[in-house]
């Protein structure tokens, strides 16, 4: 692995470049990473990538397993890229705009509609009502099971 000169910040092609000067080189690619990740500061075991690797038999990053000849010095103030999920758990406005664009619930086109009630009475958890002749989902009990999408005459539901 050529460190010589590395990108920091938000990668793969960051323009934030710093001298690092160093080069690591492994028969274990998996374990090349990790000694790396442990050189920027973070721990390998959180990295999803690295997890995966290793359940999938390419190598092992626990430190007990890996022999390093020379000293494992970690750079000072590394700047880390953002990490997978894990460095946005915390984050509330992330996790809000996250969900709202992954979560799907049933929705009643008003021009399709008959009002029938039969995805309200299908409903497995009572997520439906029909307030006004168009029915309405409680996103706190809806399952996303689509029952309602899939057993409607008119197909008057959709998911958004």
């Amino acid at each position: 692995m050529d460190a010589v000169v590395g990108m920091e910040g938000n990668g793969p092609a960051s323009p934030d470049l710093r001298e690092i000067g160093c080069i690591l080189a492994s028969d274990n690619a998996v374990a090349l990473d990790a000694v790396m990740a442990r050189m920027m500061g973070l721990d390998p075991g959180k990295l999803r990538f690295m997890q995966t690797a290793k359940e999938a038999g390419l190598g092992d990053f626990d430190s007990e397993s890996i022999e390093i000849a020379g000293a494992l010095e970690p750079i000072p103030d590394f700047k880390i890229p953002p990490l997978g999920g894990e460095a946005n758990l915390g984050n509330p406005a992330i996790q809000s705009m996250l969900e709202s664009k992954t979560t799907l619930l049933p929705e009643a086109d008003p021009d399709l509609c008959t009002a029938c009630g039969t995805c309200v009475e299908q409903c497995p958890m009572e997520a439906l009502s029909m307030p006004e002749d168009l029915p309405v989902v409680d996103a706190d009990l809806c399952i996303a099971c689509f029952c309602c999408q899939e057993i409607c005459p008119e197909k008057a539901i959709a998911l958004r």
